[in-house]
C-alpha cells in the first residue's frame, strides 16, 4: 500500500494554519505511520498527529509525547472561549462526515462541549472518515488525509489557544510633513489558526467571490493558499464574540479581499460578486 506523502501534507497544513509543521514517518507500536508535528513544540515535549489508512478509511490521532504534562494541563485549563471553539469545530467536523472520538483520563466524552475540568493525565482524540469510492486513487487518499489531519490538528490547537494577533501597524496621516509616520494601534483580536483552517477545509482554497484558485494559476507554490475574510469586521467584535468558522469566515483571494475593504463597512461576498456579475467580469454559471 502506497504511503501518504508526509512532506506535502505538512506543507499544506502549515499553509492552512500559518504555523510551522514538519512531516515524516515514525515507528509506532510495530508499524510505520505518517506523523505531523508543530515545529515550535519540540520532541519529547510536544505532540504529533498520527495518520493511518485502510483500504477505505483515513484516521488522524493525537499522540502526546512522553513529557507533556504541562501541555495537557494547559489544554485542561482552556477558558470557555477555547472550549466553545473546540465544540464548534467538532460539531462542524461531524456535520462534514467525520467521526470524532474524545477520551480524557480513559473516560469517553459523549459531547465535545462537556470536556472535564481538573487534572488531565491522558487525552485520546481521533478523527476518521471513509472514502466514497470503492477503489480510491492515491490522490483521493492524500486529499482525505489532508482534511482529516486538519480537523484533528485544529481541535488540538483550539484548546492550546494558539493565536496570531495583530497589534500595531505603521501608517501615514494626511497633512503631516512628507515621510512623517504615526503609530496606528488596531484592535487586538484572536485570529485562531484552528478557525482559519476549518474555514478553508469547509469551502476549499478557492475565492468565494471570483473563484480564483492560486494552485491552478501558480502551480505548486500556490497550492492551498488563500486569504480568509471576517464577515463581521474584526474592529466591531466585542470580547464575548464567538467566531463560527463556516458562517463568520470565508476564503477570498487578495484582490477581492482588498476590494471588499474599500468600503466601510466592508462589502459582503454577495455584494462584490453581484458587482462582478453586473460588469460581466464573472459568470455565475
Amino acid at each position: 500500500m502506497t504511503m501518504l506523502d508526509a512532506g506535502e501534507l505538512a506543507e499544506k497544513i502549515q499553509t492552512r494554519f500559518g504555523l510551522g509543521v514538519s512531516g515524516g514517518s515514525e515507528e509506532i507500536d510495530g508499524g510505520t505511520f505518517v506523523v505531523l508535528r508543530p515545529i515550535d513544540l519540540e520532541y519529547p515535549n510536544g505532540f504529533g498527529i498520527v495518520l493511518a489508512r485502510t483500504p477505505r478509511l483515513i484516521e488522524a490521532s493525537f499522540k502526546a509525547d512522553a513529557f507533556t504534562r504541562s501541555l495537557l494541563r494547559h489544554m485542561a485549563e482552556a477558558d470557555e472561549e477555547a472550549k466553545t471553539t473546540f465544540s464548534t469545530l467538532a460539531q462542524k467536523a461531524v456535520a462534514d462526515g467525520f467521526r470524532v472520538s474524545i477520551s480524557v483520563n480513559g473516560n469517553h466524552i459523549d459531547s465535545p462541549g462537556d470536556l472535564p475540568r481538573g487534572d488531565w493525565t491522558k487525552l485520546e482524540l481521533d478523527c476518521d472518515k471513509r472514502l466514497g469510492s470503492s477503489k480510491p486513487s492515491q490522490e483521493q487518499y492524500q486529499s482525505l488525509a489532508l482534511e482529516t489531519a486538519s480537523t484533528c490538528f485544529g481541535l488540538v490547537l483550539s484548546l492550546l489557544q494558539v493565536e496570531d494577533v495583530t497589534e500595531v501597524m505603521q501608517g501615514f496621516e494626511a497633512g503631516l510633513p512628507e515621510g512623517a509616520k504615526i503609530q496606528i494601534v488596531v484592535n487586538k483580536y484572536e485570529r485562531s489558526p484552528a478557525n482559519r483552517a476549518a474555514c478553508i477545509s469547509h469551502y476549499g482554497p478557492t475565492c468565494q467571490v471570483c473563484s480564483f484558485d492560486f494552485g491552478s494559476f501558480y502551480g505548486q507554490i500556490g497550492q492551498d493558499y488563500i486569504e480568509v475574510h471576517h464577515r463581521v469586521p474584526v474592529s466591531s467584535m466585542g470580547g464575548a464574540y464567538r467566531v463560527d468558522p463556516v458562517t463568520d469566515l470565508v476564503p477570498v483571494c487578495g484582490n477581492c479581499h482588498a476590494m471588499m475593504h474599500r468600503k466601510n463597512p466592508p462589502l459582503s461576498v454577495e455584494e462584490l460578486k453581484a458587482q462582478l456579475v453586473n460588469s460581466k467580469k464573472i459568470d455565475l454559471d
